[in-house]
Order: C-alpha cells, then sequence, then structure tokens
C-alpha cells in the first residue's frame, strides 16, 4: 500500500512539471508563430514579452480585485436588511473595479501598438480579429450546449 502511494505521488509530481514545461514551450512557440506573422525584431519580442509578463501580473490582481467587489454586491444583494444605498454603493465599487481591469487590458493594448509600424499593427489586428471570432464562436457552441442540458 505504501508502494502504491508513492508511485501515484510520484507520478502527480511527474506530471505537474511535465505540463508546467509544456506550457512554456507552448509561449515560446506562440511568441515565435507571432515573430514569423508580424516579422517582429528581437528587440520588438523583448518588449513584448516584458509587457504580457507586467499585464499578466496586473491582471491578476485586477481580477481578485473585481471577484472580491462582485462578492461583495452579491452579498449585500442577498441581505434583506441591505438598504438601497449600500446596494448602489457596491454596485459601483463593483463598476469601478470591472472599468479598471478593462483599462489595464486597454493600456497593454496600446502599449504593444506603440511597439509596432503600420504594418504590423494592421496584421496583429487581424490576428485579434480572427481570435475574437473564433473564441465568440467557441462561446456560442458552449452556450447552446448549455442551454440543451437546461431543457
Amino acid at each position: 500500500m505504501k508502494n502504491l502511494s508513492l508511485f501515484m505521488a510520484l507520478i502527480l509530481v511527474t506530471s505537474v512539471a511535465f505540463a508546467g514545461a509544456s506550457k512554456k514551450k507552448e509561449g515560446e512557440k506562440r511568441g515565435e508563430q507571432m515573430r514569423k506573422e508580424l516579422g517582429l525584431s528581437d528587440e520588438q519580442l523583448a518588449k513584448m514579452k516584458e509587457i504580457r509578463k507586467k499585464k499578466k501580473e496586473n491582471q491578476r490582481e485586477a481580477r481578485a480585485k473585481v471577484k472580491a467587489a462582485r462578492e461583495a454586491f452579491h452579498s449585500t444583494v442577498r441581505n434583506p436588511k441591505a438598504s438601497n444605498d449600500e446596494l448602489k454603493t457596491k454596485f459601483e465599487e463593483l463598476q469601478t473595479a470591472q472599468a479598471a481591469h478593462h483599462r489595464g487590458g486597454f493600456e497593454t493594448m496600446l502599449e504593444i501598438r506603440s511597439l509596432l509600424n503600420e504594418s504590423q499593427r494592421a496584421k496583429f489586428h487581424e490576428k485579434r480579429k480572427m481570435f475574437r471570432e473564433k473564441f465568440e464562436k467557441r462561446r456560442k457552441k458552449h452556450d447552446k450546449e448549455v442551454d440543451g442540458d437546461m431543457e
């Protein structure tokens, strides 16, 4: 029994390590793909990596703030003794957190945009458009599946 537990622990650690390495390789592949498709220089690619790293840290904080504000708002909504003024305050706090989150994404887009020349911007815009369309198709498919489960 002890050997089985040890074996299972070893498999878990190995799979987690492999997944982390795989994710890093995927990021490197994406960077190389972006370099080729947009014709990025080494300097542009390095700056993009810095921007994405900073964005990841900032967005994590912003999402946590939105989540906390959303939970506070919903708990206030569920509280039968909460006043309308309390609800308005919590709602405004939620909107402020959401706006900060969106503003962070916009600022990141501006930073990336400033790195690119005109033709690179056009290619970048087209890639973003394709990504959004792909995302929307997946979201609609998921929504249909969820709606179908509810019937």
